[in-house]
Order: structure tokens, then C-alpha cells, then sequence
């Protein structure tokens, strides 16, 4: 199989939101993209939302780089959601965004269930004790 691997970098485009969601309608129905990077284009939740729901339905992808795309608590929450489904995803990095507990919360309950996640990035972001606590707590079930 051939392996594709796309970065994309449109955080100067004025409609870098449209590029996103024409992204996750290809990873609806790519077999090839394996790789995927939109590091540093600013997404926000509505892109982590609209690439969530890509993810579940996706069977290809095993490495998603979300770094530093100002994705908070929302898109947080829709990865996570997608990761209980998606099973071929190693690693995702979502370090400097704006993540607090409630979505470091979710990304934990998708890793009590995720036993394919190997590599999770998540430094640079704002969760507190709580959200903390609850991912190592998820690890502690998660031996994948």
C-alpha cells in the first residue's frame, strides 16, 4: 500500500477553516493518507470538531499533529469522542493549545478504551490537577 503523509500549513489563508473541513471529507473516505500534519493553522474547536469526526469513520490515519492550532476544551472533547472508535491512530500531539481539564477529561476516557494511542502529546496546554489526575489514571488501565 502506498503511504501518504500531508502537511498543510494555511494560517494565512483567510479561510483556512474551509481547508479543514474539505481535509476531514478526505479522511472520510482516503485509504492511503497515513499521516497527517496541520501544525501552527489555528483551527480552533470548530476544525478539532470537523477532523473528530473524520477520525471516526478514518481507519488509515496513524499520526495527527494538532499542535499549537488554539484547540480548547470543545475540540478536546470531539478527539476524544473519535478516539474510542478510531483504532489505528499511534500518535496525536495537541501540545500548545488551550486544553484544559474538562478536555484532558475526555482525551482520558477515550485511553480507558484506546488501546492503539502509543504516543500522546499534551505539554504546553492549561490542564490543571484534575485533568492530570484523570490521565494518568486512564494509563494506569491502558497497557497498549
Amino acid at each position: 500500500m502506498t503511504q501518504v503523509a500531508l502537511r498543510l500549513k494555511t494560517a494565512h489563508v483567510p479561510h483556512a477553516i474551509d481547508y479543514v473541513h474539505a481535509i476531514g471529507a478526505m479522511l472520510r473516505c482516503s485509504s492511503v493518507l497515513m499521516h497527517l500534519s496541520l501544525k501552527g493553522n489555528h483551527i480552533g474547536d470548530v476544525g478539532a470538531t470537523a477532523i473528530g469526526e473524520s477520525l471516526k469513520v478514518s481507519q488509515t490515519l496513524t499520526e495527527l499533529n494538532l499542535y499549537g492550532n488554539n484547540i480548547g476544551d470543545e475540540g478536546a472533547t470531539s478527539i476524544g469522542e473519535a478516539l474510542k472508535l478510531h483504532a489505528t491512530l499511534t500518535s496525536l500531539d495537541l501540545s500548545s493549545n488551550t486544553i484544559e481539564d474538562k478536555g484532558a477529561i475526555a482525551i482520558a476516557g477515550a485511553l480507558k478504551v484506546n488501546m492503539v494511542l502509543a504516543n500522546l502529546q499534551l505539554q504546553l496546554n492549561w490542564v490543571g490537577n484534575d485533568g492530570a489526575f484523570k490521565i494518568a489514571e486512564a494509563l494506569k488501565v491502558n497497557r497498549g
